[in-house]
């Protein structure tokens, strides 16, 4: 009774406590001969504590995550908050009185005006669908003429890049879509825009949209730039993560 109860019993005790304590690494290891409850309350306890681990890892894993996510957005306005700072600095020093200095220099400040209110956009965007308050709004709407004013649009960006942006010549002039049309011009413009920062030069980006069976259509953004590394490709949709570690 003492080997196959009593010991057993025991064991699950010192190894409960501990996990209890933290050490959730712990495991219970009993003989073959302890009684078959005994050996079912052990592997009951046992996976308590796996799945205690898994939930330990992943909320560590997700705090660096958002750890991680803090950084980049506080690095991501800085920059555009010291360029206006900067700007209107010289303004104020003296470059106002330099009619064309002074027109160059608000220019700038206005455009990274812009990109601050573009990033706070997405913040509160990525707060609303967090907290589920983000609704979509469905109508129908043509989705070949969205893709052609968005290539539109990117022309500038592309040239600055010397990369070319067009619509696929094969698509056809009305591809109707249900769908939300500002959420899906949010996700097409930030896949054109990735296509063309990562590309090389003289690269090339095709959208293109075609009508699939089922009443489907499939939307593609193409471009012969440096693509994503097979090892994160699976992490492609995870929240915050950025192949380039140094962003």
């Amino acid at each position: 009774i003492e080997k196959r109860l009593l010991g057993p019993l025991d064991e699950i005790t010192k190894v409960t406590t501990a996990i209890t304590e933290g050490a959730v690494s712990g495991r219970i290891a009993l003989q073959d001969d302890a009684f078959l409850d005994v050996q079912l309350v052990a592997q009951a306890v046992n996976r308590l504590a796996e799945k205690a681990t898994k939930d330990i890892n992943e909320m560590r894993r997700l705090e660096r995550v958002r750890s991680e996510f803090v950084a980049n957005v506080s690095h991501e306005l800085r920059t555009p908050i010291f360029s206006v700072q900067g700007y209107l600095e010289t303004l104020l020093d003296g470059a106002m009185d330099d009619p064309a200095v002074s027109r160059q220099f608000l220019g700038k400040a206005h455009t990274n005006a812009l990109r601050l209110n573009a990033l706070l956009s997405d913040l509160i965007d990525i707060s609303r669908i967090e907290s589920g308050e983000l609704r979509l709004s469905f109508r129908y709407f043509n989705m070949s003429e969205l893709i052609r004013e968005l290539v539109h649009s990117t022309e500038i960006r592309a040239t600055q890049r010397n990369v070319a942006v067009n619509a696929d010549p094969a698509m056809s002039t009305e591809v109707m879509c249900y769908g939300d049309k500002e959420r899906l011009t949010q996700v097409l413009t930030n896949l054109i825009d990735n296509a063309i920062k990562y590309n090389v030069v003289g690269g090339t980006v095709i959208v293109c949209a075609k009508q699939e069976q089922q009443g489907l259509i499939r939307v593609s953004v193409s471009d012969t730039g440096i693509g994503i590394p097979i090892e994160d490709s699976t992490r492609i949709f995870e929240r915050f993560y950025r192949d380039d570690k140094d962003r």
